[in-house]
């Protein structure tokens, strides 16, 4: 709340007004390309052992923190997964560790690659002046994977770069709930049912720069954690940290704030195993993002406003929204199916009898995650749960509508 207050004043007439900005929540989502620290695009993992200690104390701007942590994740990762899941590692050595450690207490990041590092700062512009697209943009640091590596990360940043629009309508909204602007409030939602087709419309490009056989067969283990991963049960010492093992997620899509913000702003409400999933997955985000998701939560209902309202235009804005954000997850499922359930399948009928190339790197994927998500997650089952509970959050009339229809 008080990261919204000091907007008030430019609503003198609406002594309810809150309008937050996105600046206070570093929503920039990314970071320019760095001209130091690491340039190469691959690492040398077995090398990481006799790597020096790094220090931390001469990082002080933000930026210089998030590409520390974008690098040391990576290395982590690497050096972790290099042998594949059955030669996973016990203790990361000191001289990542607590480099490691050191940046991300600062940052309020975990140790471990997250959604943050793989995507919001992990891109560059080949043309500082050229257009924001798949032709102009690279990573920084890559995984093994090749071309579907950039295509998974690049992606996936065109889904948040669509987003923004329907970030910046979230404080109109807010601001209109409070103040009765019923009008401003129906315009902002159409606002966002638009920007929400449009992330649909830039994930459907995942199927055009990621080859299905080498995100499930050779990338996804890079992406894993060791927490709810049968390959590394006990976690992973931090080896100058702490004497115990550590757990912690790999990366995941639940990990985005996007569409935290939109449940909280449209009232979807999540069973409980969901739910206790999602709110975890708060913890790998930047404290900002953590923090606007929950300011959104803490404000008027924007349901029971539009139930309360005489407005068909508003009525069919925020059923409109709602539709936009299903559609958005049903097609995320598809996107699951294609690229991890369907090659989970086809390993498990190839794996002892490789005939191809493709065949020999879906068999070589590891078996602990097959019906899990790189977060640990139940992947199939808790998309369609939090795909269906969003149902939930259409006003009644549609509501009853889409439950004839299942």
């Amino acid at each position: 709340m008080r990261l919204f207050r000091h907007f008030a004043q430019s609503h003198p007439q609406c002594s309810g007004a809150y309008l937050p900005t996105l600046r206070s929540f570093h929503m920039k989502f990314s970071l320019p390309s760095p001209g130091f620290l690491l340039r190469s695009r691959y690492l040398v993992f077995s090398h990481l052992k006799n790597m020096p200690l790094l220090g931390t104390q001469h990082l002080q701007k933000h930026r210089e923190l998030r590409l520390a942590h974008l690098a040391l994740s990576v290395m982590t990762m690497g050096y972790t997964w290099q042998e594949g899941e059955n030669n996973t590692v016990e203790m990361l050595p000191h001289n990542l560790a607590v480099p490691y450690w050191e940046v991300s207490q600062r940052l309020g990041l975990p140790p471990i690659l997250t959604h943050a590092d793989a995507v919001l700062a992990n891109w560059r512009k080949k043309n500082p002046e050229g257009p924001f697209d798949m032709e102009n943009l690279e990573l920084l640091l890559s995984l093994p994977g090749g071309d579907s590596v950039r295509g998974f990360f690049m992606v996936t940043l065109l889904v948040e770069l669509a987003a923004v629009p329907a970030l910046r309508n979230i404080p109109t909204v807010i601001n209109g709930v409070r103040c009765g602007e019923t009008e401003a409030v129906a315009r902002a939602l159409e606002d966002i049912s638009q920007s929400i087709q449009d992330m649909t419309d830039a994930l459907k490009l995942m199927h055009v720069y990621v080859e299905p056989s080498v995100f499930y067969g050779i990338m996804r283990i890079y992406l894993s954690g060791w927490k709810d991963n049968p390959s590394m049960p006990n976690g992973l010492v931090y080896e100058g940290v702490q004497i115990e093992p550590m757990e912690y997620s790999g990366g995941s899509a639940a990990q985005s704030s996007l569409l935290h913000c939109f449940d909280e702003l449209l009232g979807v409400k999540h069973e409980a195993k969901s739910s206790a999933f999602l709110t975890r997955m708060r913890d790998y985000m930047p404290p900002e993002h953590k923090q606007l998701i929950q300011d959104i939560s803490s404000q008027p209902s924007l349901k029971n406003f539009v139930q309360q309202q005489d407005s068909e235009r508003l009525n069919q804005a925020f059923q409109h929204c709602v539709t936009k954000l299903l559609h958005l997850r049903n097609y995320h499922i598809n996107v699951v199916s294609r690229f991890i359930t369907v090659p989970a399948a086809r390993a498990r009928q190839l794996r002892d009898r490789s005939q191809d190339s493709e065949g020999e790197m879906i068999s070589r994927a590891p078996t602990a995650l097959e019906e899990r998500g790189t977060g640990g997650s139940g992947i199939m089952t808790f998309l369609k749960t939090v795909r269906d509970q969003t149902k939930d959050a259409f006003l009644p009339e549609r509501r009853t509508e889409m439950n004839h229809q299942s």
